[in-house]
């Protein structure tokens, strides 16, 4: 039962790092500042991918456990564990809605300056001058 306390607390500091990075990089794209994306990115798949690890490993010992009766001082430590889990995993959520709302601002911001700038340029194609290359061509 040791191991899987341990392998708890060990997920959720994994899920602190993932909170943190969250953090750290919400202040960027409030900022409309995605240049650290790419690592964004990768950095949350190795923290998951250490963190679905973890949960395998903890399944396996449940199933070596078998029939195993906590104590009254694991199941506390359980129940503590598993609400500091849950704890992260909602303000992992409500971050990633606002890492969802950024990029959606984002992405808008940019469909409207393609717009203006599409606009912008059938204004100026209007005041182009016409070509006589063909009447010229005609009169030589």
């Amino acid at each position: 039962m040791n191991a899987i306390l341990e392998l708890l607390e060990r997920k959720n500091q994994f899920l602190n790092e993932f909170f943190d990075l969250n953090e750290r990089e919400i202040v960027h794209f409030q900022q409309s500042n995605f240049d650290q994306l790419d690592y964004f990115y990768q950095a949350r798949e190795s923290l998951l991918e250490i963190i679905h690890h973890i949960d395998e490993k903890i399944d396996e010992l449940q199933v070596a456990l078998g029939e195993y009766s906590p104590t009254d001082d694991e199941k506390v430590s359980l129940k503590k564990s598993l609400t500091t889990k849950d704890n992260f995993v909602h303000k992992i959520l409500s971050q990633d809605l606002v890492i969802l709302q950024c990029i959606d601002d984002e992405k808008s911001s940019i469909i409207r300056e393609l717009q203006e700038v599409q606009k912008n340029k059938k204004g100026i194609s209007a005041y182009k001058s016409p070509t006589f290359h063909k009447t010229l061509d005609e009169e030589v």
